[in-house]
């Protein structure tokens, strides 16, 4: 890597040298050594890259983390994923109506058992709505299988995934770069 360097202020960054600009190569040899005590992950901050003579020295900011800390922070993460998943599936429905929807699956099921069943909530909206109860029925068990589908999608998905990051041994060296590769 080398960089383009104006009045000790670096102008640009280039992999390979170019014609006719005068580019001094990047050491990043000044990269921590490995503890074994913590993982580690490198960040480079272009505000630590110090300008010298005949080269760019590049700092690294260390970022240590506790293993099991960065694990439960990661696991978060991905539970918050998942609900952000759930949460657009609903979105389109006022809470108040996705909290109706248990009472209107138990009416539903119990009126496909037994057509003189009372129904409060199903006859209630499908007068406001101005159909007919029985396929207001047969939407609501329609909707309630399509959720079903997607919300155990999106369970399986982040058990999986945790499933995964729980699996890391904690003292593999890579172990908190192999969590962080994991993402929704």
């Amino acid at each position: 890597m080398f960089a383009h360097v104006v009045d000790k202020k670096i102008k640009f960054l280039s992999s390979r040298p170019a014609s006719g600009v005068k580019l001094i190569p990047i050491d990043a040899s000044e990269k921590p050594e490995h503890d074994s005590r913590y993982q580690y992950l490198y960040e480079k901050n272009i505000d630590q890259w110090r300008v010298e003579e005949e080269r760019v020295v590049v700092t690294y900011d260390v970022i240590t983390h506790d293993f099991q800390s960065f694990k439960l922070k990661k696991i978060e993460e991905i539970r918050a994923a998942a609900q952000k998943a759930a949460d657009q599936y609903i979105a389109r429905y006022p809470d108040f109506e996705v909290a109706s929807w248990p009472t209107q699956v138990e009416e539903a099921k119990r009126f496909i058992v037994d057509h003189q069943t009372e129904t409060p909530f199903c006859d209630a909206a499908s007068a406001a709505r101005e159909i007919d109860k029985e396929d207001f029925i047969q939407r609501v068990l329609s909707n309630a299988e399509a959720f079903s589908v997607a919300s155990g999608e999106i369970a399986g998905k982040r058990q999986r995934l945790e499933t995964r990051i729980n699996s890391i041994n904690p003292d593999d060296v890579d172990a908190v770069k192999k969590i962080a590769e994991i993402t929704w």
